[in-house]
């Protein structure tokens, strides 16, 4: 950011100073009438036969649901992803809500992402305009026409967006909407109900009728609040004092501060009897409905005029909102998604651009609505978007150079991106290793979770897919990462069998994330492209690769080969992405074309010798000879010191070339580069039953402590010592020589952060 360049605020306020000393100076100088007359020029504006002042949009959506009359338990379909408020009030209301997945970039729910047995029983659909995208009302209406139920429309973040011609809030028999503070309509606080069916809307009259009116002293706390917001929002105040205060979460806690200032608590218990808002705050609705649609105008050009700056730079990674056919977008608010949101987020703030990750949460995550939610299937799309979502700052007042400001800081901030481990989580996991080196402290900074046994491929030298082995459920696997996310555990690796084969596999990577864990995952890619929503969650994939066809092939199994490229095919440049490649009698002559391939596509390779146990087999009839693998190696060393792309390590390699006999895993002695192996100590390898060993070469050979029976952390320590103190495993010898804090490894490991190896 340029010294002479203010920071740009993530919001914005319609309401200008005179608006509030207007407000300030006409308390009391209103009576009741002032309600119907502000009733009846909205109603008028959007195009509804009523409408009626309240408090909230959530407590319209409750005395909508009460007036429709509805047996208890009635379900009412809506989508996963809206504010947690909604579903609260359905079940305040006595009813069952029934949640289904929402479409990439409109986040809105339609037909398409609803599966037909979600259908069943449901009596009332609600439409959902999110962050000012029309939903498809026009399908929805129909749908529920067909099969008996009604449509409400939630217009939160919708007055003034247009589904096709028709503008939100008119499709319904009923619709909501929200005047708080940011909105580009506001009446400090309060909203509306829309009505089009005259039985609903007598109905509604009823229930308020003795409602009491609020006195006009009710608004000055919001008046004060609204006027703190404008003076922190305006341009130099922001630079001088909010600025500097977030810059101190960012640099300092590497959080954003003001966030939880804005989050909410919800309940499921019925609103108090309601009350009607003041007649000083239908007199300010009044004030301010002409500005309405120079607003709308105003924020949907900003918003049009931001999307074709970004969409200009040409990221593959960066989520961008859609544009409906028909209609019209409003963009309340300006949702982009990228892979590390808090990263994003953070490197925007250093260039001057404040912004938000946003309040809303999908409905399966939200505490008080636990087992009260239906849902048929997954929503991956909702589940992903909490963790993913960035909102860019987008209010009237942008100009043209507030938005080129925004889109270059975009830009730069997303090129900034590491290819590896993030510097920061390496940082606490090098204070970890110090601290449980000179303290004492045991608790294991990498662990490796086996999720299931099945597995589509028939690999020459894996016996994994025909262990017959009870495997751990999705909250039984939660449960496990939130108990080492507490003890302190660094990074979580994930592998099988075939990971992918599992459905729940992208809400596990995604709760690990969540909780803060560095997450990579091994995968043999068949089912990548049909999972590829897989990839947005993920801090790095991990693929199987043998060589050029007829050496994988003949590795693995015939046909192979080819599903393995059409997984690197599906992944999106810049995505961080290693191979494995299994050294053996096939294809120990093609390392070249791993490595050509390596820098042709952006991968980075690493390469491992055969295994022999439980869960590998024997492979004597693979296994080339010690002076053929003794050579490779010592190739492969040299080819990394000269700078080829190779994930391992030069000491890694020389280990390996060292090994007296290949025809056994494991030794008593140390390891070429350190002593002592710290498997059951800095790392550990959880079974798909919940069983701890030191690492997967000891699987089945050890007693082993069961996580679930006894908790994590008393399974980890009662983890049996590894009998040997070095092995041929790649990975474990990575672990072990940055373990005994090997300086040269640990050097070409923070070489790597910046050059992808």
């Amino acid at each position: 950011m340029s010294r002479f360049t203010l920071p740009l605020p993530r919001f914005g306020l319609a309401l200008e100073h005179s608006d509030l000393t207007w407000v300030l100076g006409r308390i009391g100088r209103h009576g009741p009438e002032e309600l119907p007359r502000l009733e009846a020029a909205f109603a008028q504006e959007v195009g509804l036969r009523r409408a009626f002042f309240i408090p909230s949009a959530r407590l319209g959506m409750y005395l909508t649901l009460k007036a429709l009359n509805l047996p208890p338990g009635a379900v009412v379909l809506m989508p996963a992803w809206t504010h947690p408020s909604m579903p609260a009030m359905v079940v305040a209301a006595g009813l069952t809500p029934r949640i289904a997945d929402i479409a990439r970039g409109t986040w809105t729910m339609g037909c398409e992402q609803i599966p037909e047995e979600a259908w069943q029983g449901v009596r009332v659909v609600v439409a959902t305009h999110m962050y000012g995208y029309p939903a498809p009302v026009a399908e929805l209406t129909a749908e529920a026409r067909r099969r008996g139920a009604i449509l409400l429309e939630d217009c939160a973040q919708g007055l003034g967006a247009r589904s096709g011609q028709l503008p939100a809030g008119v499709s319904g028999v009923a619709s909501f909407y929200s005047f708080a503070l940011t909105k580009n309509f506001t009446t400090l606080g309060g909203g509306m109900v829309g009505v089009q069916d005259a039985d609903l809307a007598e109905k509604l009259e009823e229930l308020l009728a003795n409602a009491p009116l609020a006195g006009d002293k009710r608004v000055v706390p919001t008046l004060v609040k609204a006027a703190a917001f404008r003076l922190a929002t305006a341009r130099a105040l922001f630079a001088a004092g909010v600025y500097p205060a977030l810059a101190a979460g960012w640099l300092g806690a590497g959080r954003d501060l003001l966030h939880p200032l804005f989050e909410e608590r919800f309940s499921i218990a019925p609103p108090p009897t309601p009350s009607r808002p003041s007649p000083l705050q239908a007199a300010l609705g009044l004030r301010l409905l002409p500005r309405l649609e120079e607003h709308n105008r105003r924020r949907a050009a900003n918003g049009l005029a931001l999307l074709e700056r970004l969409q200009a730079l040409e990221l593959p990674e960066l989520g961008l909102p859609e544009i409906p056919a028909e209609g019209r977008h409003l963009f309340m608010s300006f949702v982009v998604t990228w892979p590390d949101r808090q990263a994003l987020a953070r490197d925007l703030f250093r260039l001057g651009v404040d912004s938000s990750p946003g309040y809303l949460r999908p409905v399966t995550r939200v505490g008080v609505l636990a087992g009260r939610v239906e849902q048929f299937g997954p929503c991956p799309e909702a589940e992903s978007l909490e963790t993913r979502q960035l909102h860019l700052p987008i209010y009237p007042d942008l100009t043209e150079r507030d938005l080129d400001r925004i889109a270059d800081a975009v830009g730069r901030a997303a090129r900034v991106r590491p290819s590896t481990m993030k510097f920061s989580t390496m940082v606490r996991a090098g204070a970890a290793v110090l601290k449980s080196r000179v303290a004492g402290v045991d608790y294991p900074l990498f662990a490796i979770l086996s999720t299931n046994n099945t597995c589509q491929s028939r690999c020459r030298y894996c016996r994994i897919s025909a262990r017959v082995q009870k495997e751990m459920n999705t909250e039984q696997i939660f449960g496990l990462i939130d108990q080492m996310a507490d003890m302190g555990t660094q990074r979580l690796g994930l592998w099988g069998g075939e990971p992918l084969l599992r459905p729940d596999i992208t809400r596990i990577v995604s709760h690990a994330r969540q909780r803060g864990l560095y997450v990579t995952l091994d995968t043999n890619g068949y089912l990548l492209p049909e999972r590829r929503e897989l990839l947005d969650h993920l801090d790095h994939l991990i693929l199987s690769l043998d060589g050029p066809e007829e050496a994988h092939d003949a590795n693995r199994e015939p046909g192979s080969w080819k599903k393995v490229m059409a997984a690197l095919d599906c992944i999106p440049p810049g995505r961080t992405v290693w191979t494995i490649t299994v050294l053996t009698r096939h294809n120990i002559q093609h390392v070249d074309w791993i490595l050509d391939e390596a820098e042709r596509r952006g991968f980075v390779p690493t390469f491992q010798v055969l295994h022999h146990n439980e869960l590998f087999g024997i492979n004597d009839e693979l296994r080339p000879s010690a002076e053929e693998y003794a050579r490779v190696l010592r190739y492969l060393a040299e080819q990394k010191r000269q700078g080829r792309r190779i994930g391992t390590s030069v000491g890694c390699f020389e280990h390996l070339a060292a090994w007296k006999d290949y025809q056994r895993n494991t030794s008593s002695e140390g390891g070429l580069g350190w002593k002592k192996c710290w498997g059951g100590k800095f790392f550990v390898n959880i079974d798909t039953n919940g069983d701890l060993y030191p690492c997967s070469l000891t699987v089945g050979g050890l007693p082993a402590p069961n996580a679930l029976e006894l908790g994590f952390a008393e399974a980890y320590r009662q983890v049996a010592p590894p009998p040997c103190q070095s092995c041929l495993a790649t990975c474990y010898s990575e672990y072990n020589l940055l373990f005994s804090l090997n300086f040269k490894t640990i050097l070409q490991w923070v070489r790597a952060l910046g050059r992808g190896a």
